[in-house]
């Protein structure tokens, strides 16, 4: 693009005044910002507790070992009245009280595929997880760039403002010398002073305004930006279309995607469960219910634990499961139909922002050269100072169009490169 001289020049005398100011760009502002916001620490954690949840499902195929004590008393106990004549000694009575410490083994030899199903599940549901945290810091990634362009138009037009009142005080000297000689009235140079004024006036305002936004792009930084840190414009590279990625779709894909698992999951209701048991204990009776002396005992043996039938409860169940996945289908197509309406809506104000900029040029260049020239007949007496003060107020205006217009192309290139799910 072709860059005025003048402009250029004035621009120059702006950035020596303010100290030589550093500058910020939308990049570095949204690294910073996003790794102070508290979702990026949920990465860590949502890592940490999948390791844990992994590490718990891996110990399923170890054996469970529980240790039990028990004390109890009954007002029955079995007992034989009748004479056994073949037996060395008659039969004993069996205390009414009884105690029993034991050790129970389970060990899962079949669990029809649940322990492997799981862990497909929780690692479903981990990045379902994380696709959410991606997605809430992606809602945060444009909401500090809507900010961060806010500020950026803030800083442009106070930039212009300062251009505009050093004009005017160029002319006020020029005005105020003529008038020592006579040549000017003073309602002229009060005018001047006037507008002057107003111009500062303005200034101050979104100067002001200026630092409100700064503060709050420095509380998301955990920093202070200072009001003379100069915003600079992003490039307007577009990305392209096969590049693109919605991570609203990625989340509702990963919830989806979890809800597969769980179906995967519930399906194994139907199958049948294997278990080894053994149990080690001393108690009193013991195996033998007809002594009553404390004795060890051992019982070794395997079990088989099956459902056939549950009165529907799992097709159900998977049903709902089934529904659920096709609600998502629905949700994940109109999100995606919608971010097509917008990417088709914002290529629209991009081309706009394109051909405004191609005559901002051309008009920039005309009214500077009206300003220049309203200001040579100024000097010569044959234009009156409102028609000066006129044809400075176009020259501003123009120049404003076109770093507004500058700074909305490189916005709405953002926008459409965050409907594509780039985060810069």
């Amino acid at each position: 693009m072709r860059i005025l001289p003048l402009i250029t020049l004035l621009f120059l005398s702006f950035g020596f005044a303010s100290g030589q100011a550093e500058v910020l760009s939308l990049d570095s502002c949204l690294r910073v910002s996003v790794a102070n916001h508290p979702a990026s620490q949920q990465f860590r954690l949502l890592n940490e507790k999948h390791e844990a949840e992994k590490s718990s499902l891996s110990i399923a195929y170890l054996p469970s070992v529980s240790l039990y004590a028990q004390a109890s008393w009954q007002n029955e106990v079995t007992n034989i009245d009748i004479a056994v004549p073949f037996l060395p000694q008659p039969l004993v009575d069996i205390s009414k009280d009884q105690y029993r410490v034991f050790l129970d083994v389970k060990q899962s030899i079949w669990d029809g595929g649940f322990s492997r199903k799981a862990k497909i599940m929780e690692d479903a549901m981990f990045s379902a997880d994380m696709a959410g945290v991606e997605n809430e810091l992606f809602r945060f990634v444009k909401q500090v760039s809507e900010v961060y362009f806010v500020c950026l138009k803030l800083q442009k037009q106070e930039e212009l403002l300062v251009v505009k009142k050093w004009q005017l005080q160029s002319k006020l000297d020029d005005l105020q010398s003529a008038q020592n000689h006579g040549l000017v009235l003073q309602d002229a140079v009060d005018r001047l002073e006037s507008e002057i004024l107003g111009v500062e006036q303005k200034i101050i305002e979104v100067h002001y305004e200026a630092i409100a936004v700064r503060k709050m792009l420095g509380t998301w930084m955990h920093t202070e930006i200072d009001e003379f840190v100069q915003l600079s414009i992003p490039s307007a590279d577009i990305v392209p279309k096969e590049q693109a990625v919605s991570y609203e779709t990625m989340q509702l894909k990963a919830l989806q995607q979890s809800l597969k698992s769980r179906e995967l999951l519930v399906a194994t209701n139907r199958y049948p469960k294997i278990y080894a048991f053994s149990q080690a204990g001393y108690g009193r009776p013991a195996l033998n219910m007809l002594s009553n002396e404390f004795e060890p005992y051992v019982v070794v043996g395997a079990k088989l634990v099956w459902t056939p039938y549950d009165w529907g409860k799992t097709k159900n169940d998977m049903q709902s499961l089934k529904i659920q996945q096709r609600i998502f289908d629905t949700r994940i197509s109109q999100v995606e139909h919608q971010r097509n309406a917008l990417l088709e809506a914002q290529w629209q104000r991009i081309e706009k922002t394109r051909k405004l900029l191609q005559k901002d040029e051309e008009i920039v260049a005309l009214k500077q050269k009206i300003m220049l020239s309203a200001e040579a007949r100024l000097r010569e007496g044959v234009l009156t100072l409102t028609d000066y003060l006129n044809a400075v107020n176009d020259e501003l205006a123009a120049r404003l169009n076109f770093e507004m217009h500058l700074i909305e192309q490189a916005e709405a290139v953002l926008v459409y490169n965050l409907l594509q799910g780039k985060t810069y």
